[in-house]
């Protein structure tokens, strides 16, 4: 006697999503590359990714024709046998939180029929300056119309540069 099993495995999807830097400057450029592996021997279907970048980054592009809206990036991929690599450039603005952390969220199908969906996550350290400006009299009495000189000391107590700063 002989029998034969078939056995039939399904999409297995997975995101990841890496940066080409971990730390950066308001005004830097950074680039985001999302990864989405299909390791199963079916094809995932209706596959869907959005990327949200942190509030304060400006998205700039993103590959594989995605959709930009505001700070989101939308892909749909219909179906997805083996791999995609997709890329997103977006600039960190002023208003981007000192630890700012960026989003992906991709929802599929399989056969059986199963909707899955995936998150993952990723976190940059903008480095802000911290500027202070420090007034010094160097006496406390001038006789009216005298002229006086101040010291003005301005001090960065962080470790991002603090770029074009103006005193008027």
């Amino acid at each position: 006697d002989s029998a034969s099993i078939t056995v039939v495995t399904d999409a297995f999807v997975s995101l990841g999503i890496e940066a080409n830097k971990t730390s950066m400057q308001p005004a830097d450029a950074v680039r985001y590359t999302i990864t989405i592996n299909n390791s199963g021997s079916n094809t995932a279907l209706n596959v869907t990714l959005n990327f949200t970048a942190p509030n304060g980054f400006i998205i700039q592009n993103a590959t594989e024709d995605g959709g930009i809206y505001g700070n989101v990036v939308s892909w749909a991929f219909g179906e997805l046998f083996s791999s995609k690599v997709l890329a997103v450039d977006a600039v960190a603005t002023s208003t981007a939180a000192e630890v700012s952390t960026s989003n992906a969220d991709l929802s599929y199908e399989t056969f059986n029929p199963l909707s899955i969906r995936i998150f993952n996550n990723l976190s940059i350290l903008v480095n802000k300056p911290n500027v202070t400006i420090n007034k010094q009299i160097p006496f406390s009495n001038a006789d009216p119309g005298s002229n006086m000189t101040y010291r003005i000391n301005l001090t960065n107590r962080a470790f991002a540069m603090a770029k074009s700063l103006e005193i008027t």
